[in-house]
C-alpha cells in the first residue's frame, strides 16, 4: 500500500524537528493539525512557530503536485489560531514519487538524505529551486 502524504508530511516534520536546535521543542514543528488557522478549518501540511519568528508554512504534494504552490499561496496572510500572528511566509515542496514506496525509518531515513525535493518554491520570494533537507532548512531560517 502507498505511503500517504499525510504520513510524509509527519515524517518530514519530524525531520525537520532534528535539524535545529529550536524546532526540536514541543509545537514548534507541526503537521497536519486541523485548527491551527483562525477562522478556517484548513490544515496546513506542516507549520513552524518558532519564537520571536513570523510562522511559516510548509505545503507539500507528491509529484505531480500540480496544486501545491497554490495552496502555500493560500495560506499567506492567514492567522495562527493560538498567537493571532500572521503568515507572512510559505513553502511549498514537490516531493519525488519514490516516498510512496517508504515508510517509518526509511521514509525519514530518506527524507533527510534526499537532495532532489523537486522544487523549492519560497512564498513571497518564489522562484524554483532543486534542494536537499539542508536547503529546506535554510528557507525557513
Amino acid at each position: 500500500m502507498a505511503t500517504t502524504e499525510h504520513t510524509i508530511n509527519d515524517a518530514l516534520a519530524a525531520v525537520l524537528r532534528d535539524t535545529r536546535r529550536a524546532w526540536s521543542a514541543s509545537g514548534v514543528v507541526s503537521s497536519e493539525n486541523t485548527g491551527m488557522l483562525k477562522g478556517s478549518s484548513k490544515r496546513p501540511d506542516i507549520l513552524v512557530l518558532e519564537a520571536n519568528v513570523s510562522p511559516v508554512v510548509i505545503e507539500t504534494e507528491v509529484l505531480p503536485a500540480v496544486t501545491v504552490e497554490a495552496e502555500a499561496i493560500s495560506r499567506l496572510g492567514e492567522q495562527v489560531r493560538t498567537t493571532g500572528r500572521t503568515i507572512l511566509s510559505s513553502v511549498a515542496v514537490r516531493l519525488p514519487l519514490r516516498l510512496r514506496t517508504k515508510a517509518g525509518t526509511a521514509l525519514k531515513t530518506e527524507l533527510a538524505t534526499a537532495n532532489d525535493l523537486d522544487k523549492l518554491f519560497d512564498m513571497p520570494l518564489r522562484g524554483a529551486r532543486p534542494g536537499a533537507m539542508t536547503t529546506l532548512r535554510n528557507v525557513l531560517r
